[in-house]
């Protein structure tokens, strides 16, 4: 039986403050260019469990055993959003998991960090979305493992209806985008000057956000979601990720996306009019498990054919 548990929601008011600093560190810049093909950093040319992938499941790969229980901070706190090169996000604590890996073992996480790309990594039989929100999550002390890191995505797609934790959680904050001609590594022996987005990290506090009200209250009670082992999606890509990607879409208005987007997929100068997700990845024969309730609706599905194939059956038997 898959879990969510959803705390009951109650009223907070969220408010933002409008000041935006300028850091004065910069920030490793990383191309998107070529939507990563290029990244020879770490392990991301040569490890066979890269991310982000296709998501396609077939027959026998639903398990009903697995657990997914992502518990989100019910109370208000103080965020700083953060744009740096390559996204928009966040440090904080924002929720508990607790979730089993695609071998049945339950461990628990701590989120340390969430951040934004668009359009989505991670695309489902083929669609991709408009904007992925990767909550990065690390294994809590009290339990042991090889993989120490679970990412949480939730996927969103453009629609009339307003999405309350845009409101306040608003890119709109961050400041304009900046140009520069910069000079970066792309390789260990190969150096390219190109015009990108400066590398200053850009700051705005948001001075109350609860998370459990504005994120969790809108995600279904028993979700139906994936789960394979991945990587991390920029450099040095470790392959070290228990991946787990809500199949449920929330919806964001254009205003809003176009919001994100004016940083990365609509800035020419951004990486040539690409956006700032990494190239699908190959699946390299992983297991792809898929829980929740679509996995009970696919049982029934079958379960279904195959008391229809057994009376055929009887019928062909019955007339000979």
């Amino acid at each position: 039986m898959i879990v969510l548990i959803i705390p009951l929601l109650y009223i907070v008011q969220s408010q933002t403050t409008t000041n935006t600093t300028t850091a004065t560190t910069t920030t490793t810049t990383i191309s998107y260019a070529n939507q990563g093909s290029d990244w020879s950093q770490g392990v991301c040319s040569s490890s066979s469990s890269q991310s982000p992938i296709n998501l396609e499941v077939s027959s026998g790969t639903c398990d009903n055993s697995m657990v997914l229980d992502i518990q989100f901070k019910k109370e208000a706190m103080q965020i700083v959003m953060e744009r740096v090169q390559h996204t928009i996000q966040s440090n904080a604590t924002i929720s508990n998991l607790y979730a089993t890996d695609i071998n049945g073992n339950l461990y628990g996480y701590t989120a340390t960090q969430f951040m934004f790309h668009g359009p989505s990594e991670h695309t489902i039989e083929g669609t991709r979305y408009d904007l992925e929100m990767q909550i990065v999550h690390e294994l809590k002390s009290e339990f042991s493992a090889t993989i120490t890191k679970a990412i949480v995505s939730i996927l969103f797609e453009v629609s009339s209806t307003d999405q309350p934790f845009f409101t306040t959680y608003d890119f709109a904050l961050m400041a304009a985008p900046t140009t520069s001609n910069t000079t970066s590594n792309t390789t260990a022996n190969q150096t390219n000057s190109t015009n990108t987005t400066t590398a200053k990290p850009v700051t705005s506090t948001i001075a109350s956000i609860n998370f459990n009200d504005l994120l969790g209250s809108q995600l279904d009670a028993n979700p139906a979601y994936y789960t394979y082992i991945g990587s991390l999606t920029i450099p040095d890509c470790d392959d070290n990720v228990n991946w787990y990607i809500l199949d449920s879409v929330l919806p964001i208005t254009q205003t809003q996306l176009d919001a994100f987007n004016t940083f990365f997929l609509s800035n020419t100068t951004f990486a040539s009019g690409n956006g700032n997700n990494r190239a699908i990845q190959s699946t390299n024969d992983r297991v792809i498990k898929k829980g929740g309730v679509a996995c009970e609706e696919q049982f029934v599905y079958f379960f279904s054919f195959f008391i229809l194939y057994i009376f055929i059956n009887y019928f062909i038997f019955k007339l000979l």
